[in-house]
């Protein structure tokens, strides 16, 4: 990320926050919500929740902040001015005066660990779908690991995955074709496992968005990209 100092933050209401202490890292992070800002003062958000119930946060708390608004991955470090309780449970966050911005890009992949079914669309190919997991997700493409063989080169699969954005699930389909195999032969486990890089086909807008979302929110949580 490029660093940007007292720089306006062009953030979206209603754009999710992802959360994290930075002194208990291994709690992971926590999602919140943007309600509204005012420039140089304060953001408002909605507290966090935990296991469906409200976190407590206490005034003083330092946040590492990161989210995704617009192409923009912002990152930056806040601290907790007021907690409120009514008429709902909200935070007012310090503005901060410095922060991290870079350009999130159709190229950028970022690692996940996500499964996902994979069918052979071509005539001849074993009609059976296949269980693989993708190690790394663009917004054009993936790297699946599985198994069994998936295909050849040029091949056409769909692939089926479940993801969440903003905490809403979404079952995507993603017509795909193969581009390239690598095979793995791990001799001490006697396991054979293919690493296969396919681009995405979509071409339902709504699937297409979806899609960028889930990606760009991966990036913003945890910020492991690849080029």
């Amino acid at each position: 990320m490029d660093q940007l100092h007292h720089e306006p933050i062009l953030l979206r209401v209603g754009d999710t926050l992802h959360l994290q202490i930075p002194t208990a890292l291994e709690k992971g992070r926590f999602n919140s919500r943007l309600i509204g800002f005012m420039e140089g003062r304060s953001l408002i958000i909605t507290t966090p929740t935990i296991g469906g119930k409200v976190m407590i946060v206490r005034e003083g708390q330092v946040f590492n902040v990161r989210t995704l608004s617009g192409s923009d991955i912002y990152a930056f470090t806040t601290t907790v001015l007021k907690t409120n309780t009514q008429p709902y449970p909200y935070l007012h966050l310090k503005y901060p005066s410095e922060i991290e911005v870079a350009r999130a890009r159709n190229s950028l992949r970022v690692a996940v660990n996500l499964p996902t079914s994979v069918l052979n669309t071509n005539p001849k190919a074993d009609k059976a779908p296949k269980s693989g997991v993708i190690k790394d997700i663009s917004a054009t493409g993936a790297l699946v690991e599985c198994d069994k063989p998936l295909g050849e080169p040029n091949d056409l699969l769909l692939m089926s995955l479940d993801i969440r954005i903003g905490g809403v699930p979404k079952k995507l389909k993603a017509p795909s074709v193969i581009r390239n195999v690598r095979v793995l032969d791990e001799d001490l486990s006697e396991l054979t496992l293919y690493r296969v890089g396919v681009q995405f086909q979509i071409v339902d807008p709504n699937d297409v968005l979806a899609l960028h979302g889930y990606v760009f929110q991966q990036i913003a949580m945890n910020g492991q990209t690849r080029f």
